[in-house]
């Protein structure tokens, strides 16, 4: 075999051997830019979910409160009524009992005087005495209305557009958390996590970092650290293990967390100090 057969036969292997590893790159980016679709349809799905749950129970819980405070001053109203009629329902039965009175008296009066004369006199003595018994001199007092309660509600529209200020503000959505997890090293029984701030303009004032076991069969996310330190050493983990860590953060002046950084995985090889790994 020639020279030139064989440079010939040389050139194509690195050829080969170049597109093998072209196309392996490749294959390594498409695999990253489906990682990287997944992670925005996922975390994008779950602020929705986010949103709907909270802004749901928001709304539960202020029709609740609404409905609770209407309640209560629809009572209040209630009370005032029956509080403030209950006297002139007494009055008006006294009046009511004083106009069968006035009207029984004035059947016997007609009648004393349309009687003849043997029965007139003791008629009209009988009558004299029923009148001045009944007293028709003396008559109930009626509240005039300016003693009487005028009921009203007093209700102050500026709540709606405190209200409306307050909901136009308040949640917000962001697309990159403001701290990233940096650096995980294994240490014995341990791992240490170093995070960094990748929004320069986000003043942080505490961190807080979290861990759970990965996997199906993981716990629930636990707090690790809350502090100003941008590092900490998570003790008590199982070697050989998987660990999920996200770190937030709480700005200056403000009770909130930031969104979670992207959970990054690590795992220690050595065992706790005092105890040999299998």
């Amino acid at each position: 075999m020639s020279v030139e057969v064989d440079l010939l036969l040389q050139e194509a292997k690195e050829s080969i051997e170049a597109a093998q590893n072209y196309r392996s790159e490749l294959q390594q980016r498409l695999h990253g830019l489906n990682q990287a679709r997944k992670q925005i349809r996922g975390s994008s799905g779950q602020a929705r979910e986010a949103l709907k749950r909270h802004f749901t129970e928001l709304q539960t819980a202020a029709s609740r409160l609404l409905s609770e405070r209407l309640a209560g001053l629809l009572a209040e109203v209630d009370a005032i009524e029956a509080d403030s009629i209950k006297p002139l329902d007494d009055c008006q039965s006294l009046i009511e009992h004083g106009v069968g009175q006035a009207d029984e008296l004035l059947r016997e009066g007609e009648a004393a005087l349309r009687c003849g004369l043997g029965e007139k006199e003791d008629k009209l003595g009988s009558f004299t005495k029923k009148a001045m018994h009944i007293q028709l001199d003396s008559l109930p007092e009626v509240p005039a209305l300016v003693d009487v309660p005028c009921v009203s509600a007093q209700l102050d529209d500026s709540i709606l557009s405190l209200l409306r200020d307050r909901v136009s503000r308040h949640g917000s959505v962001s697309s990159h958390p403001p701290v990233q997890i940096e650096e995980l090293q294994e240490r014995p029984g341990s791992i240490l996590v170093r995070w960094c701030k990748v929004d320069e303009d986000f003043a942080a004032a505490d961190y807080r970092l979290q861990y759970r076991r990965s996997g199906s069969g993981g716990s629930q996310y636990e707090d690790a650290y809350i502090g100003r330190d941008c590092e900490f050493l998570v003790l008590h983990l199982d070697p050989h293990t998987d660990y999920l860590f996200r770190v937030c953060a709480r700005g200056e002046g403000r009770t909130e967390w930031s969104p979670w950084s992207i959970p990054q995985t690590g795992y220690t090889t050595l065992a706790p100090h005092g105890r040999r790994s299998l």
